[in-house]
């Protein structure tokens, strides 16, 4: 039985009851992308950071959400000690990234792992599975056997597939 958790950055798009209504009398999960998709969590003061949690969870609050993912990957350790404030998993963070603005910015290369784990008091769940991969890397594949191939050596370790898609840009 499949899942999806839809994350919405709070106040860079108009909120659509409607729809994360019917996305959680599905049996789905919304959860949060972030205040604004301006890159610039990560560098804003523990105080700044704190007022755009608050006020994300203020505009979900009838959702019930309890997930986080950082705006283009940006995460500082700073951040991972006051999300558990807040939320009690955050998807910050891809299992092997060479990629995204996070490692260019800041040199991290993912946590290395498929699998969750704990860091300080949250939980972290990797993304997994990035679907924009093929298209940076400028392969030409199908980008149901690129997945296939990935989802494979994934559950031949029994580790957690966690797919991360924009809707409408494939």
């Amino acid at each position: 039985d499949l899942k999806s958790t839809s994350f919405f950055v709070t106040n860079s798009f108009k909120i659509n009851n409607v729809l994360l209504e019917y996305i959680v009398e599905s049996g789905n999960e919304v959860a949060c992308h972030g205040y604004l998709h301006d890159m610039k969590l990560i560098y804003l003061s523990s105080f700044a950071r704190r007022k755009r949690f608050v006020l994300m969870k203020e505009r979900l609050a009838d959702y019930n959400v309890v997930g986080f993912r950082s705006p283009a990957w940006l995460r500082c350790d700073e951040m991972f000690e006051e999300l558990s404030e807040f939320f009690i998993y955050d998807s910050s963070i891809l299992d092997y990234d060479r990629f995204s603005y996070s490692y260019q910015w800041t040199g991290r290369d993912g946590c290395h792992t498929v699998f969750p784990f704990k860091r300080d008091k949250i939980l972290e769940i990797p993304v997994t599975i990035l679907p924009e991969l093929p298209v940076l890397l400028k392969l030409n594949i199908n980008m149901l056997q690129f997945w296939k191939m990935k989802i494979d050596l994934i559950k031949n370790i029994g580790g957690v597939i966690h797919i991360m898609f924009h809707p409408g840009k494939y």
